[in-house]
């Protein structure tokens, strides 16, 4: 069984930077710290991280590590501006040797993620939010819409 965590990142500022340069505020480093701490009760590892390379994605990733301490970490610009498409085909393309991956990105794309993979039906995930699914399989490129579980859905 391979374990999928995917996670919208905190709640940015709206200050008069780039987007991609947006820091978290304070709510939500607030509420990643919330998160960080809930995770850490699931007691859960976390063999590789995905995390978009926009700073509040590295931020909130950032937090949530002090929590899960995820074997391996990397960032990909794709997460930034991609669609669900292309999470889904990051993910497919992951080595089949992890078996719990955690993505830290944007939305609409975790929503839609989610949604496809499994029967939920979120309407929005919540800044700093994690859904975590299941799927029963022992490769990733077997990965299929609506072919998981949605094992929990995490939110402050």
């Amino acid at each position: 069984m391979k374990q999928l965590f995917i996670v919208r990142h905190a709640k940015a500022s709206n200050d008069s930077l780039e987007d991609f340069d947006r820091p978290l505020n304070e709510q939500g480093i607030n509420d990643a710290q919330l998160i960080a701490e809930k995770l850490k009760l699931l007691n859960k590892t976390i063999d590789c991280v995905i995390c978009s390379s926009a700073k509040r994605t590295r931020s909130t990733f950032k937090i949530l590590n002090a929590a899960i301490n995820a074997s391996k970490a990397s960032y990909n610009d794709l997460l930034y501006h991609g669609t669900e498409q292309d999470y889904f085909e990051l993910i497919k393309s992951t080595n089949d040797s992890i078996n719990t991956l955690m993505i830290v990105g944007h939305n609409p794309s975790v929503t839609a993620l989610v949604n496809n993979l499994s029967s939920a039906s979120i309407f929005d995930m919540a800044t700093s939010s994690v859904a975590i699914i299941n799927f029963d399989n022992n490769k990733w490129s077997n990965l299929s819409n609506k072919g998981c579980n949605l094992e929990d859905y995490i939110k402050t």
